[in-house]
Formats: structure tokens, sequence, C-alpha cells
């Protein structure tokens, strides 16, 4: 049997995701019938590649200034807000969820 390679980005979102349950590795592991051995060592590598800063890719569409501002993570996650929203306030948290 030949086993599926899976991209570096999908273990990426997996072990996000995993860790925005709070579940235990081995429940999300069985949960999601993902090998816990590879989830663990993808876990090690997302977390030595965060050791350092991080830039994310982000989407830019033309801004009405009326409109809500809306972000979206690659894990699922998804923020609204006013469109005036400061700036000042608004990295503090993204580090903050960083």
């Amino acid at each position: 049997m030949t086993r599926q390679r899976i991209p570096a980005s999908t273990w990426h979102e997996r072990v996000a995701h995993w860790r925005n349950t709070g579940l235990s590795a081995d429940a999300y592991a069985r949960e999601h019938d993902i090998d816990l051995e590879r989830l663990k060592y993808w876990a090690r590598r997302v977390e030595r590649a965060a050791g350092g800063a991080q830039l994310l890719p982000v989407r830019i569409s033309t801004m009405v200034a009326s409109a809500p501002l809306e972000l979206r993570s690659p894990s699922g996650w998804s923020m609204r807000m006013d469109a005036g929203v400061d700036a000042a306030w608004l990295a503090r948290l993204l580090q903050e969820l960083r």
C-alpha cells in the first residue's frame, strides 16, 4: 500500500485546527483519523517554524469606508469589526492571537 503525500500547508492547517479545538493530540488524531505520530511531528515542525517573525498571506480588496472589516485565517477563524477600528489596537490583537 502506498502512502499519499500530504502537503505541508495541509499539515499546518491541521495543527492550527487541532490547537483551536482544545483536544489532546490523541483525541484529535482519533477523531480525524490522523496518525498520532505524524500529528506530533508536524506540531513540532510548526512550532519551530513559528519561532521567528512570520509573514502571513493577505488578500486586499477595494476598501469601502462604511463596509465592515473581516479577517479570515487559513485555519478557519474569522473576525468582523467596524471599518473604523483603531489600527494600533487591531495590530496588538493580531499579535496576541499569533
